[in-house]
């Protein structure tokens, strides 16, 4: 009853989805204390508006609704592959990413890493909800990326994040 179409409802979703996603995105690059640290942030709360949505609902706005489609995929060209290079250029200058990866190609792999993560049915063995892939896939992508240096600081972020979950279980 608040909106003229189906059309206009649909809009306002992905517009409130991309809003909230890119400002969780932005908080994440400011407040971290390096690029690993950013990575792991953005796995999780920018990450966790996506996994919420039910993924039928993309493949339906595909399908039925390109021209807000067509937003998600700017929203993903314009501000999340400029991000992640942006991280791993971040990376590299803090000798927490090896200085041999390829900024450009890493990045568009990171992004096929996040748009996989949406659909965990299509990754056999171990069934995993949307945000245990998202934490999968980006320890697997920073283990490929990371300096010794850098693997020393995942190692104290990720034995940090498993204490803190078994405390508050």
């Amino acid at each position: 009853q608040f909106f003229t179409d189906k059309n206009e409802l649909v809009n306002r979703i992905v517009d409130d989805l991309i809003a909230c996603h890119h400002s969780l995105f932005k908080i994440c690059q400011y407040d971290a204390k390096d690029a690993i640290e950013e990575v792991l942030m953005q796995a999780n709360a920018p990450f966790d508006t996506w996994a919420t949505v039910n993924q039928v609902f993309f493949f339906e706005l595909e399908k039925s609704f390109p021209d807000v489609w067509a937003k998600l995929e700017q929203h993903k060209q314009n501000v999340l592959l400029p991000g992640i290079m942006k991280n791993l250029e971040r990376g590299i200058q803090e000798n927490l990413y090896r200085e041999d990866i390829d900024v450009a190609f890493t990045a568009d792999v990171r992004i096929q890493q996040l748009s996989s993560a949406l659909q965990p049915s299509g990754f056999t063995g171990r069934r995993l909800n949307v945000s245990q892939l998202m934490n999968e896939l980006t320890v697997f992508s920073l283990h490929g990326i990371t300096t010794e240096k850098g693997k020393k600081i995942l190692s104290k972020y990720l034995k940090n994040r498993n204490e803190n979950r078994s405390t508050n279980k």
